[in-house]
């Protein structure tokens, strides 16, 4: 069964009548806007966006779903700290409860650009996404809690425990009685047999620290504006992790798979190439190995939990046809990858 929306969607006047009352409350922020001037500018799994014109720009509003107020304390919190590194949203405005909306509001300057598509992603980006990159992953750990959080795997032992107890839970489940989907648990649980040959090497681990991370990086939360700046977006997500990990999980994420394989290289090999850790390259060869087998788990998950992908009213599926492209894309790249590991 579809799980129950968290909350009922906004529309645009509610919207618009939030704004109002800012402007008659007196708010500074509010003086800019320009009344009436609302539209819904996209939507995410959980979250909506409406922008809204002002005298000097427009104006992302950012909508959580009722109980996500932690989650927008986590991307207000982040995009302050990484203020002075200029690629992110500059908030204005963050409320754990509008009273007005009755759901969390973040609210900030609109950055220029669109959503890139893997194959808008030149040379010249992607030092720009290394650099990025870089700078957050040296920033010291903050000593606020809330970005002390783990947000993703710390190594990759913890990347074949996700994947082990999928396969335990799709084994278990109604879908695990149809013939294909149970052919291709079976091709999965060949491929982590396989996996499970290969020297992770996760000695080079022991002493690695863990790094702020955005924790979601992909495409669709990368924005290129006219003049080719990368801007990165969407950090409700952002804590601890390993960001090796963050990098190699960028490259092997399914909107990313459209880019040519040697830009694939040129973007891993930058990163390592300018990292701090000694042992990136061997530590990004490994996750080559694992992520492929890693997003062909999470997928079939997906299949297999089909309906509960529907967080909100307004998410809208990928066809399952399309998931199991997927599917048999990543196994057929796990394959490769995994014989390559093991003649090294």
């Amino acid at each position: 069964m579809p799980r129950s929306s968290s909350h009922s969607p906004i529309d645009t006047k509610s919207v618009q009548r939030y704004a109002r009352n800012l402007v008659n409350s007196g708010h500074p922020l509010a003086s800019s806007f320009i009344d009436g001037n609302v539209r819904l500018l996209g939507h995410g799994y959980n979250n909506q966006l409406f922008e809204i014109a002002g005298n000097y720009g427009s104006y992302v509003f950012k909508i959580y779903p009722v109980g996500h107020a932690q989650r927008l304390i986590c991307e207000n919190t982040m995009l302050s700290y990484l203020k002075p590194i200029g690629a992110m949203p500059d908030v204005v405005l963050a409320e754990p409860y509008a009273k007005d909306l009755r759901v969390p509001v973040l609210i900030y300057k609109k950055l220029p650009g669109q959503a890139v598509q893997a194959e808008a992603l030149d040379r010249d980006a992607l030092i720009q996404l290394q650099d990025l990159w870089q700078k957050i992953h040296r920033l010291p750990i903050p000593v606020d809690p809330v970005l002390r959080e783990v947000a993703g795997p710390r190594m990759p032992t913890d990347c074949m425990w996700y994947i082990e107890k999928t396969i335990q839970s799709m084994a278990r489940s109604e879908a695990g009685r149809d013939f294909v989907f149970q052919e291709a648990c079976d091709q999965l649980k060949g491929l982590f047999q396989n996996l499970r040959r290969l020297d992770l090497h996760t000695g080079l681990w022991q002493a690695a620290p863990q790094c702020l991370c955005q924790a979601d990086c992909r495409p669709a939360n990368i924005l290129k504006d006219e003049f080719g700046k990368i801007w990165l977006v969407d950090w409700e997500h952002a804590g601890l992790m390993d960001p090796i990990y963050e990098v190699a999980g960028f490259f092997w994420h399914p909107e990313t798979l459209a880019l040519p394989g040697q830009d694939r290289e040129y973007g891993m090999r930058l990163y390592c190439e300018h990292s701090e850790d000694k042992y990136a390259f061997e530590k990004m060869q490994v996750y080559q190995s694992i992520l492929p087998v890693q997003w062909a788990t999470r997928i079939l998950k997906m299949i297999d939990e089909y309906d509960e992908q529907v967080t909100q009213p307004w998410v809208t599926l990928r066809p399952v046809d399309d998931l199991w492209t997927d599917v048999t894309g990543y196994f057929q790249i796990a394959h490769k990858m995994i014989e390559e590991a093991l003649l090294r």
